[in-house]
């Protein structure tokens, strides 16, 4: 089974919930799982250096990205800037309304 990666703002995520949704569905049916690391991981304040290990890791382990750039976020940045240095494919998304 192939694997997506959903880089998005852990602080936005809670406004994504419907898209959120409708990403893993459509993916699901041409049997790829998409990973949501802000869903599956939760790191204290502190913990910096061992969650973009994790990330890291989880990219690592994908088969492309999904970033999601509704509003800005230094660690989306920091996870497509680790997927393009891999060479990996990238799928940009934001509301239309975004900036």
């Amino acid at each position: 089974m192939k694997k997506g990666y959903l880089a998005i703002s852990y602080s936005e995520r809670k406004h994504f919930d419907t898209e959120v949704a409708c990403l893993k569905k459509m993916l699901k049916e041409d049997n790829i799982e998409l990973l949501v690391f802000v869903d599956k991981y939760n790191f204290k304040p502190n913990q910096e250096k061992e969650m973009m290990k994790t990330a890291f890791n989880e990219i690592d382990h994908s088969d492309f990205l999904i970033a999601e750039l509704t509003t800005k976020s230094i660690g989306v940045g920091i996870e497509i800037g680790y997927a393009f240095a891999k060479k990996m494919p990238i799928i940009y998304i934001r509301k239309k309304n975004a900036e």
